[in-house]
């Protein structure tokens, strides 16, 4: 029974991972123009290379 508990646990976590992962992937493309997004720890903002969206 223990082995069912951690193997279903072990997996949940997996899948949890590969959705933060994907999350986090399509954070790092602009919903404008598709150009990379780059963290500005100054200001606590996200911005595009390339239009210059906040």
């Amino acid at each position: 029974m223990t082995n069912i508990r951690t193997y279903t646990n072990e997996r949940k976590t997996e899948e949890e991972e590969a959705e933060r992962e994907e999350r986090a992937e399509e954070q790092e493309h602009c919903p404008e123009c598709g150009g990379r997004l780059v963290s500005d720890a100054e200001h606590a903002e996200t911005v595009c290379e390339d239009c210059g969206l906040v």
